[in-house]
């Protein structure tokens, strides 16, 4: 009776194909992208939970991202959203044109390239 459904097995193998990691990481972030607005709020709620950047976006009003990124609380967020940025800066960030495929390693996903992960 504790066992998950043989449907939800098959999808936690499956999520241990990179490809499809690839996939749902990508379209994961390009809806907290389209949710928050940009990608730092969107790493920041990646990182440390929705809710959290709600509170500190109405806190955050008229600020520029390196304002808002000072002020997020938790020492460990602020340095993941430096980290992913300056790594995103390093390799070219965002190309800003749609793509067909996930976006590669170390590059980010504009929120137009949503994957669609229903083939899982």
């Amino acid at each position: 009776m504790g066992e998950a459904p043989r449907d939800q097995e098959l999808l936690d193998a499956r999520l241990t194909v990179a490809e499809i990691n690839v996939r749902i990481g990508t379209a994961y972030f390009a809806d907290l992208v389209r949710q928050f607005g940009s990608e730092h709020a969107a790493l920041a709620a990646y990182n440390a939970g929705e809710s959290r950047v709600v509170r500190w976006q109405r806190g955050a009003a008229g600020r520029s991202p390196d304002e808002f990124i000072d002020d997020i609380p938790f020492p460990e967020t602020q340095n993941y959203v430096r980290r992913i940025l300056g790594t995103a800066r390093i390799t070219g960030g965002c190309t800003g044109r749609a793509r067909s495929r996930p976006a590669r390693p170390g590059r980010f996903a504009e929120a137009g390239d949503r994957q669609e992960v229903t083939s899982l």
